[in-house]
């Protein structure tokens, strides 16, 4: 190989290239071929060591120097260590006696070179600090080229370069090629060491997501599974190896909680391709042997520096049992509230009981005339009406008809009933001020009623002299500089305040708290399930309170942009309060599984008109339906009253298939049918009427259709 260093130079242009071109040409492909040789070892680099090693000889054998030698600093104790060094054949190495050079031994050689100086002496006689002559002499060094090396504006080390034969001179040319091999090796240094970074994260992350008692799994961006965590692999009951690669459909199943119908997870659709934002489900996850846990699970973009979407991660959790304890939670609280209404109920059906038999025992003894008679038995007809309002209020509440039956309703009819069920038997008052066109939300009705009672309840609790509750509705719109813990949107936003003492400022971090209270006779579930409730339905709420100034709480209900739901299926609210003109009468089969109700209802519709039959049980109701459409006579309605609401959907099934055509009225007391089953069927409609005015107009309306 071709040695040239500037010294020797000189002397070959003298004797054989007077001009020096030949040389200067041969020094240009000899640095060419140095810097060329470097470079292409860097692109192929992967042991740090071997990388270091050869490039140390590449230059020392084309510079014709007798030592290089590569140093690194170590903050962290100070020093600057030799981690590869070479030397020519004749010489032995010195690394044994510079392997360590402390720090604070040779200060003027660290403020050089860690500003970024290059230091180059051709005689070391002239380096002006004496422990680096010395040094350097010790090892037979004459002239000294060192070159500072920084990582990412960091200063690393340095690479020095010495000739022990004589003194050398290190033009401007020189410095220039060290230079160069400094940045390549330097490059390389960085690269390794981000690969070495990124491998650790990687390996901390997979560590991480292990550990994790929530379930993991990513995919790419068409995606296939490409991680899963061991909580994953037992909620999903696929191992990592057989579902790595395969779509997540296939191993993530999914199931609507309510319909039972399978969902399909939004990966690599257009939900996520380009958003920030995660969605988050509550449903029922199939595993592969079958077995189903309600899970609550996050779905997330992953994105790339420029925001490019390159997969999805999934994190989910079984949550069956925080489920079945929230119910039971529910169910404990209802039973304490229904208690402390005990008293209140019982003093409220008295007087609507005084008031019924009076009015008859009146018309009896002073109906002189049939209309003081009348009279008599209206205000007799007024005071069960609210006792059947009473009872439907106390059904509502105290049934649980579960989480998953949501429906499209009006809030502020919640409100309105939820106030003034709550009020009976206390001294409090209750002011409403609700936007006229508050927006619909879909909620479970019991549940957010039961939220409102509870809160209720406790305002009263608070104020035993009496005192006023107000509860405020309003449409509002969120977002993100609102700094609330719900998503952007739109909301219903619910104050209830009252003007009791306050929550004590020693426990108002508590009140949320299950089991906490600070009454005797308490089992402290009721604001516990207020936060459940609403945290299930994706919604807010918390309170202010000031002492002697009352409490205020704040409820945030994501409100729908769809209509509201809660409507008399199949009849509209102006056909029924504007009946149609019926000129002809219709045939209506009762199924009833009281026998007064169905007498007396029979009787009714008897009397206005309509042909009647009727069925005690399912078995007659069917039997009675098939004969008629033998004969050619099919009924135009079926009334349908029973306290088995569980073979509802059954008996709708086996009604659609013998008569497609008949109308059913079904009178539940808290639409146990959900509004998917009633979609199946055009002709269904539910309700409880209230009187006999209100069932005429309802069945005049549905047969009207």
């Amino acid at each position: 190989m071709l040695k040239i260093t500037m010294n020797d130079r000189k002397h070959t242009d003298s004797r054989h290239d007077p001009t020096g071109k030949i040389i200067h040409e041969e020094g240009r492909l000899s640095t060419e071929r140095l810097i060329s040789g470097i470079y292409q070892l860097a692109l192929v680099a992967d042991d740090l060591s071997l990388f270091f090693s050869e490039c140390l000889r590449m230059i020392g054998e084309s510079m014709g120097v007798s030592r290089i030698f590569l140093y690194e600093y170590r903050e962290d104790s100070l020093v600057l260590k030799s981690i590869h060094e070479w030397t020519e054949e004749r010489l032995s190495t010195e690394k044994d006696l510079l392997m360590k050079i402390p720090q604070a031994k040779v200060p003027w050689w660290m403020n050089t070179i860690t500003g970024n100086e290059i230091i180059k002496f051709s005689d070391i006689d002239r380096i002006p600090a004496a422990f680096e002559r010395r040094v350097l002499k010790q090892i037979g060094i004459k002239s000294l080229l060192a070159v500072p090396l920084f990582l990412s504006k960091r200063f690393y080390g340095f690479l020095g370069i010495a000739d022990n034969g004589r003194h050398r001179h290190w033009d401007d040319d020189v410095t220039e090629i060290v230079k160069v091999a400094s940045q390549i090796m330097t490059g390389v240094l960085s690269r390794k060491r981000a690969e070495e970074a990124l491998a650790e994260e990687k390996e901390r992350l997979a560590v991480t997501i292990k550990c994790l008692g929530d379930g993991v799994i990513a995919t790419d961006p068409q995606g296939r599974i490409t991680l899963m965590n061991s909580v994953a692999e037992l909620l999903t009951g696929w191992n990592f190896e057989e579902s790595r690669g395969k779509p997540l459909s296939d191993v993530f199943y999914f199931i609507d909680e309510k319909t039972r119908e399978w969902c399909p997870t939004p990966i690599g659709r257009q939900e996520l391709i380009g958003k920030s934002d995660s969605l988050s489900y509550c449903r029922i996850l199939v595993a592969k042997d079958g077995t189903e846990r309600l899970v609550s699970s996050t779905i997330s973009p992953i994105l790339d520096r420029s925001s490019k979407y390159i997969g999805t991660v999934l994190v989910f959790k079984d949550v069956t049992g925080e489920r079945n304890i929230q119910t039971e939670l529910q169910k404990i609280q209802k039973l304490e509230s229904l208690g402390n209404l005990s008293s209140g109920l019982a003093h409220d059906y008295n007087n609507i009981l005084t008031s019924v038999i009076g009015n008859i025992s009146l018309a009896k003894m002073k109906g002189n005339s049939m209309e003081e008679i009348r009279e008599y038995l209206e205000e007799a007809e007024r005071g069960l009406m609210r006792a059947t309002g009473l009872t439907q209020r106390l059904v509502s509440f105290s049934r649980d008809d579960g989480l998953s039956h949501r429906r499209l309703v009006n809030i502020r009819q919640i409100i309105e009933d939820t106030a003034v069920f709550s009020l009976h038997g206390s001294s409090c008052t209750v002011e409403t001020r609700i936007d006229d066109d508050l927006w619909p939300a879909g909620v479970n009705e019991m549940q957010i009623g039961q939220v409102f009672h509870n809160i209720v309840s406790n305002a009263i609790q608070a104020m035993p002299e009496g005192g006023t509750i107000t509860i405020t509705a309003r449409n509002v719109y969120i977002d993100s500089s609102q700094s609330l813990p719900i998503r952007d949107g739109k909301y219903i936003r619910v104050f209830i305040r009252d003007t009791g003492p306050g929550v004590p400022h020693g426990i108002r971090d508590r009140i949320f708290e299950p089991f906490f209270t600070t009454r005797p006779n308490s089992h402290g579930l009721g604001l516990a399930a207020c936060y459940s409730i609403i945290k299930s339905h994706n919604g807010h709420i918390s309170f202010q309170s000031y002492e002697n100034e009352g409490t205020t709480f704040t409820i945030f209900l994501p409100a729908s942009d769809e209509q509201d739901s809660r409507k008399i299926f199949g009849v509209s609210a102006a056909s029924v309060e504007n009946p149609p003109a019926f000129s002809k009468k219709g045939k209506v089969l009762l199924l009833y599984d009281s026998e007064t109700p169905r007498l007396i209802t029979g009787n009714i519709l008897r009397a206005m008109g309509y042909t009647i039959h009727q069925a005690q049980t399912i078995v007659e109701a069917v039997s009675s339906i098939e004969d008629a459409m033998f004969i050619g006579s099919p009924f135009d309605l079926l009334v349908i009253d029973i306290q088995d609401e569980f073979h509802v959907s059954e008996i709708l099934d086996s009604i659609r298939g013998i008569d497609p055509m008949i109308k059913i009225l079904l009178i539940d007391e808290t639409k146990t049918v959900s509004d998917i089953e009633l979609a199946k069927g055009k002709n269904i409609v539910v309700t409880r009427p209230q009187k006999i005015t209100h069932l005429s107009q309802i069945i005049k309306s549905l047969l009207a259709d």
